[in-house]
Formats: structure tokens, C-alpha cells, sequence
């Protein structure tokens, strides 16, 4: 999108996620979960194979736009000249938790992005986000 909308791209920020309780800021970490199989009969060269495609992070987020898990990931000069942004992203990250997605995690994404969107036409983020707590809390509950 770089070469497609280079005004776009010459004026976007990284910005902070909004907070329910801006006090005590939360965030989820999310990443690919690759592995090798146990009982995998070539995992030698899997785990090779594995750590080639994470051995670049710097070109992963450039050419896919994906950070990747890896150990020491913020440490990579590759990184940090591809990542714009990084401070925020590592202000994030020190509040995150991983989890894993639950069944119901297509709703809560629909219900954040309506919230998303409600508060970026109107303004009132803490109604939104009250709001789509609510309605997370509700869907969880069934």
C-alpha cells in the first residue's frame, strides 16, 4: 500500500490501543503459533525451516507486515528500521497477555469493531467501549 497511497503511508502513526481503565491499560498479544509435531519424523529440517522464516524479522513485518513471537524480536536493528511505531507497540506489549481465541472470539471481534466504528463517528470512546464490554461480558456468559 507504500507505493500505492504514498501520502497515505508518508502521515499514518502507530497510536495507543484505547483503554477501558486508561489506570491500568490491557492489552491482548496475538502471533502465529508455528511448531513441529512430536512425532514428526523430519524435525531436524522443520525446525530449520522454522527458523529461516523467522530469521529475518525486520523482512517478515516489511514484506507481510507480521512481528513475529521470537524470543528478543524488539532487540532486531532490522526491526526497528522496518517498524514505525515501535515504542508504542512496546508500550503495548509490556500490558498484553496472550490468549488464545475462544469460541466466541468471531463475536467479540464483530463487537469491537462496532465500537470502533461508534466511537470514531461520534466521538464518545468510553461509551463505545463501556458498551462493547457489556455486550463481550453478555456473549461470554451464554
Amino acid at each position: 500500500w507504500r507505493e500505492n497511497a504514498p501520502e497515505v503511508y508518508e502521515n499514518f502513526v502507530v497510536a495507543p490501543i484505547p483503554q477501558k481503565d486508561p489506570a491500568n491499560p490491557h492489552t491482548f498479544i496475538h502471533t502465529y503459533a508455528l511448531a513441529v509435531s512430536a512425532d514428526s519424523k523430519v524435525q531436524t529440517e522443520a525446525w530449520k525451516f522454522l527458523n529461516f522464516l523467522l530469521s529475518k524479522p525486520g523482512e517478515m513485518y516489511e514484506v507481510a507486515g507480521y512481528i513475529n513471537g521470537r524470543k528478543g524480536i524488539f532487540d532486531s536493528a532490522e526491526l526497528k528500521a522496518a517498524l514505525r511505531g515501535l515504542d508504542v507497540y512496546m508500550q503495548s506489549y509490556s500490558t498484553g497477555t496472550f490468549v488464545w481465541r475462544s469460541a466466541t472470539w468471531a463475536q467479540e471481534g464483530d463487537i469491537i469493531k462496532q465500537a470502533i466504528e461508534e466511537f470514531m463517528q461520534d466521538g464518545k470512546v468510553q461509551e463505545a467501549l463501556d458498551k462493547a464490554a457489556t455486550e463481550i461480558d453478555k456473549v461470554r456468559a451464554q
